[in-house]
């Protein structure tokens, strides 16, 4: 294998980010650098005990809204509800035994800048947004002018009216404006099962009501393929194979090959090979597969020798060796 001398390193801003990284991002084996903003100087204070050991994490305390100036930060008694919109009782989640969770438990006045003005403070273009900001989500992405950099975000949306304040859902609001800056809507994190009404219920089937989902947005694949940019590619590539679209990202991969065939090694194209492997290997004996179809793909993608059969277990890239405790 090719050893790399190209790194070019993804950018991940993540906006709301108690608790720590995304799980989509995490163990990501590319170079990347993640900024993590939390308005809670508590919690960010933790994430900024919890990454002290890693350069490529910053942790920023301050709220990004559709304004500079300040704004007041309601703590709930579940911290994760947090925010700087009051909720509205309407889930049947929170009428008895959770209703507690919503409680207003402290007010703080905190400082809070506009998108923009935190992509100039950080001196970068921004690949992939993930926002978590109980409401405000379509507030912090409204106004901002660098729309067309980003190739994917992730986003929690509501259906439904379900912050005071907030005169539509921010669905609708984020959708609209993604389709207009040329993004289509990946897919969500809904498998049926809703805020449900009554616990008679199977946990195997759908219930309840649809108010609020995380949604997934990347940059249209045809638009990204026709700069023939193959770092473009492959950020996107390895995004929608930890997004749980690996059918597009093999697409990708193919109507991208030329362009990737041309480009240097790097750990993005490392990466790249792995998730296109791990994947084959997953589905290798379902009855539709063919793995001579699979080492020809990679093969003809990736110009390297396909580990194929036992070559994928003895691989150390491929199955490494696990941390022993």
């Amino acid at each position: 294998m090719v050893s790399p001398v190209s790194d070019v390193h993804t950018t991940i801003v993540d906006i709301g980010a108690r608790y720590g990284l995304h799980p989509s991002w995490k163990n990501y084996r590319s170079p990347a650098v993640y900024h993590l903003v939390e308005a809670d100087p508590e919690e960010c204070g933790r994430l900024k005990k919890r990454y002290e050991k890693f350069t490529n994490v910053h942790v920023h305390n301050i709220a990004i809204l559709d304004r500079t100036g300040t704004t007041k930060l309601l703590i709930l008694s579940n911290p994760a509800m947090s925010g700087t919109s009051l909720r509205r009782d309407i889930s049947p989640l929170y009428w008895k035994e959770r209703g507690s969770q919503t409680n207003i438990v402290q007010e703080r006045e905190i400082e809070c800048i506009d998108l923009n003005s935190f992509r100039s403070s950080i001196g970068s273009r921004i690949d992939f947004l993930k926002l978590d900001t109980e409401g405000t989500e379509f507030d912090v992405l409204k106004n901002y002018a660098h729309l067309d950099e980003l190739l994917g975000v992730r986003s929690e949306v509501c259906f439904d009216r379900l912050f005071d304040g907030v005169r539509l859902d921010t669905f609708s609001s984020i959708h609209s404006l993604m389709l207009d800056a040329g993004f289509v809507l990946l897919n969500m994190d809904y498998n049926g099962k809703g805020d449900y009404f009554s616990r008679m219920i199977s946990s195997n089937g759908r219930y309840g009501i649809l108010l609020s989902s995380d949604a997934v947005w990347i940059k249209k694949p045809l638009s990204v393929l026709d700069t023939e940019d193959a770092v473009k590619i492959l950020k996107m590539v390895l995004f929608l194979f930890r997004n749980h679209a690996p059918d597009l990202a093999l697409w990708m991969l193919e109507k991208g090959r030329e362009s990737i065939v041309s480009a240097e090694e790097s750990s993005l194209k490392e990466y790249a090979k792995y998730c296109t492997v791990t994947h084959f290997y997953t589905i290798k004996w379902e009855p539709s597969q063919n793995v001579q179809e699979h080492k020809a793909f990679f093969e003809s993608v990736f110009q390297d020798e396909y580990p194929e059969m036992n070559k994928f277990n003895e691989s150390l890239t491929y199955n490494p060796v696990e941390d022993i405790v």
